[in-house]
């Protein structure tokens, strides 16, 4: 730890890139390996390359149900991404996550930042998924009628914008409120 510290920070930077690149080498694509190259990527200075391999680092945990492992990445992914597309993606992957914990709470929390995100976007197609994310998180909290309101919203927002698949995706959350009030 001291030698580390005493190496000049772009020299430390440049370790860690070198270190990323040869993990990345051996073939890594399991969750704890790609979260390393990930850590290395963050220390050498490349946020967004660290995000994308956290990304992957959770997309594999889940795959495995390590739900709380792929929270932990994509929560950090998060964190490292600031471009508006990107972090949508990665936040609903992560509300995804939060819903399947059955952490409804910060589910819903994370749907609300979806709707926030896809205001700023602006496209139909991520304002329609975010509010069907929202809808859903209501429709885990008992909210019937607030997830019915929502999901409609959602589907008027997609029929106007021609969005087939959003429209279904509607129609089914839609129908999956009105299974769960009877």
């Amino acid at each position: 730890e001291v030698a580390y510290r005493m190496l000049p920070a772009p020299r430390r930077a440049e370790w860690h890139q070198r270190v990323a690149a040869w993990i990345l080498a051996q073939g890594a694509t399991g969750p704890e390996e790609l979260a390393m190259i990930a850590r290395h990527l963050d220390l050498g200075g490349e946020p967004g390359a660290a995000a994308d391999h956290l990304r992957r680092a959770g997309d594999a945990a889940c795959a495995a149900a390590a739900f709380q492992t792929a929270l932990g990445h994509y929560s950090r992914a998060v964190e490292l991404t600031v471009e508006p597309r990107q972090r949508f993606a990665l936040l609903a992957r992560r509300e995804r996550v939060l819903s399947a914990l059955g952490r409804f709470a910060e589910q819903r929390a994370d749907a609300e930042r979806l709707r926030e995100l896809s205001g700023r976007i602006g496209d139909a197609t991520c304002c329609a998924e975010a509010l069907l994310r929202v809808g859903r998180a209501q429709l885990n909290l008992g909210e019937h009628e607030a997830a019915r309101a929502t999901c409609s919203e959602a589907l008027i927002l997609a029929r106007q914008s021609g969005d087939r698949d959003s429209e279904a995706r509607s129609l089914r959350w839609l129908a999956m409120v009105h299974f769960n009030r009877s």
